[in-house]
């Protein structure tokens, strides 16, 4: 349509920018979610920010004992580093839908469309990561647990975006991420389950159990974090 604007902003600043005058508009990077809002659904997107290109949201790095992964890093590329540091979530990532999907679909995406069924949410969740929103030039990291507020409500602002998502590295932490679907390959997520915690003088600390598809967003089961703190093997 004539009257249809797509924009492609080639640097972080400038795009921060085009969002403040476009709060509205649709950001997309991999599009494997709001592809099917044109082709299933039939909606006319619009204004639509298309951010793949942007150097500073494909970055991955380490930071301070932090992996720092920009929006736009994809399931793939995402997959190579968390394998390196936690051998556990190899068999985790490739239950994320196929493999063409996991080469263009994003964390940010991932994560910023809200859905309770989202893959890496209860993932980050237990690895303690934060988001760094970005709203002009102004800044704010938040827990992940706290970016979702209820169903399909995220705690951001019109004109605000995750730049990036900031994962903290401990020696001793011990990650056991599970997916269950109705499918092994190519399905979305029945339940998700992923388990963190520390061990010291055999016992485990700072226990972590995260899961999603249970309500309507991921969530810790905090009760029974409670209850496996300071156990040991035998308890």
């Amino acid at each position: 349509l004539e009257s249809s604007k797509f924009i492609v902003p080639n640097s972080l600043e400038d795009f921060s920018n085009l969002l403040l005058k476009n709060p509205g508009a649709t950001i997309v990077a991999g599009a494997t979610d709001v592809g099917l809002w044109i082709t299933k659904d039939l909606l006319s997107i619009n204004p639509l920010i298309f951010i793949g290109s942007i150097p500073e949201l494909k970055k991955i790095s380490e930071q301070k004992g932090r992996i720092v992964l920009g929006a736009c890093v994809t399931y793939s590329q995402a997959e190579v580093i968390f394998s390196k540091y936690f051998p556990t979530s190899i068999n985790y990532f490739s239950r994320i839908s196929g493999e063409q999907i996991r080469n263009v679909g994003t964390i940010g995406g991932n994560i910023g469309n809200g859905s309770p069924i989202g893959d890496l949410a209860p993932f980050f969740i237990a690895l303690n990561a934060t988001i760094k929103l970005r709203k002009g030039k102004k800044c704010r990291e938040i827990k992940m647990e706290d970016f979702f507020i209820d169903y399909k409500v995220q705690n951001i602002d019109q004109g605000e975006f995750i730049e990036s998502i900031l994962v903290p590295l401990k020696k001793d932490l011990f990650l056991f991420p599970y997916k269950v679907s109705k499918r092994r390959d190519e399905d979305i997520s029945s339940v998700a389950a992923v388990f963190s915690f520390e061990v010291l003088e055999n016992r485990i600390f700072n226990v972590r159990a995260v899961y999603g598809g249970m309500a309507g967003i991921p969530k810790r089961a905090q009760n029974v974090e409670k209850i496996l703190e300071k156990k040991t093997q035998l308890e």
